[in-house]
């Protein structure tokens, strides 16, 4: 396993199998084969969720909202995070 530290440059995902999978970085595709998880970009989400990439961001840095460093300027959201995020934030009762 020498390629345990090495990041893609390049991220593109495959459906197969209800999973998504890597084409590049053997370590992250070996990850996704393991936990078989979708991920998001940081735009993916706002998009999601109507709102701006720097609420996004902000979201995670708060701790609200789970994220992945994949390398210094890679940050990837997990489809069960962004989902615990919408999950634990509904509104429950309007007056």
């Amino acid at each position: 396993m020498k390629n345990m530290a090495r990041f893609p440059t390049a991220i593109t995902f495959y459906k197969s199998l209800s999973c998504y999978y890597m084409n590049s970085g053997e370590s992250l595709l070996f990850f996704m084969e393991v936990f078989c998880v979708q991920f998001y970009t940081v735009q993916q989400v706002a998009k999601i969720l109507h709102v701006k990439k720097d609420y996004v961001y902000e979201l995670i840095h708060q701790g609200k909202l789970q994220a992945i460093r994949m390398s210094e300027r890679r940050i990837r959201i997990s489809h069960e995070s962004l989902n615990e995020f919408t999950q634990n934030h509904k509104v429950k009762k309007f007056n």
